[in-house]
């Protein structure tokens, strides 16, 4: 009985490593190359296994594909929810919101160029239910931040929805274009940045904060 359980516990260990492996893989090719162009015989390639390995793990490269973008968009809608917190300064959330985008994004600079590749506007709810979850989770939060900020006199009034799609295209767009720079400028640097374009977006500009705003 002990010998039969080592083997299953062996095999799940396998099991579990393969899929982490191909993900990975998969991950950086669907972002260097894009989700038409890659085979799952490009995937096993770049994995260093088998066809059939590759298909043990993973039926098809589209299981393969949802399951990068499930995975990924949970961790990074997670990671700002945490950082944004349901209390405190409004202002101060959104700066911890935007430096945990930025922080999560530079560390996986795959999954960004993918959300690129497919033409994935934040502001836009995505049509597929792979996205459309994740994206409605962080809208809603977003949203109700926003709303926070209206109420106190910081933000424009309007509608925090719309406000907060725009700030999500906002900052999408600004961070793909300075991570292009990543050599050059900080991840707090972006941050940083990224989070006084948003500002200029969202503030009154009789609010406390203006006058505070650097340029960048």
């Amino acid at each position: 009985m002990t010998r039969k359980k080592n083997r299953s516990n062996l095999e799940a260990a396998r099991s579990r490593m393969y899929h982490e492996l191909v993900f990975e893989c998969a991950e950086r090719l669907f972002a260097e190359q894009g989700f038409d162009e890659s085979s799952m015989r490009d995937i096993a390639a770049e994995a260093g296994i088998s066809l059939r390995t590759l298909y043990s793990a993973y039926p098809g490269k589209q299981d393969i594909f949802v399951d990068i973008l499930r995975t990924r968009g949970s961790e990074f809608t997670q990671r700002v929810r945490e950082s944004v917190g349901p209390d405190g300064d409004v202002l101060d959330r959104l700066r911890s919101g935007v430096g945990a985008c930025t922080e999560f994004l530079l560390e996986h600079p795959h999954f960004f160029q993918i959300q690129l590749r497919v033409g994935r506007g934040w502001g836009i709810d995505p049509s597929d239910a792979a996205r459309s979850e994740d994206w409605g989770e962080g809208m809603g939060f977003t949203a109700e931040l926003v709303r926070e900020g209206m109420a106190a006199g910081v933000f424009y009034e309007g509608d925090p929805d719309l406000a907060a799609a725009s700030m999500s295209a906002l900052l999408q767009a600004q961070l793909a274009g300075r991570m292009t720079r990543q050599g050059e400028d900080s991840a707090q640097a972006i941050s940083d940045a990224i989070f006084t374009q948003i500002c200029r977006f969202l503030c009154r500009p009789d609010s406390d904060v203006y006058p505070d705003l650097q340029v960048a």
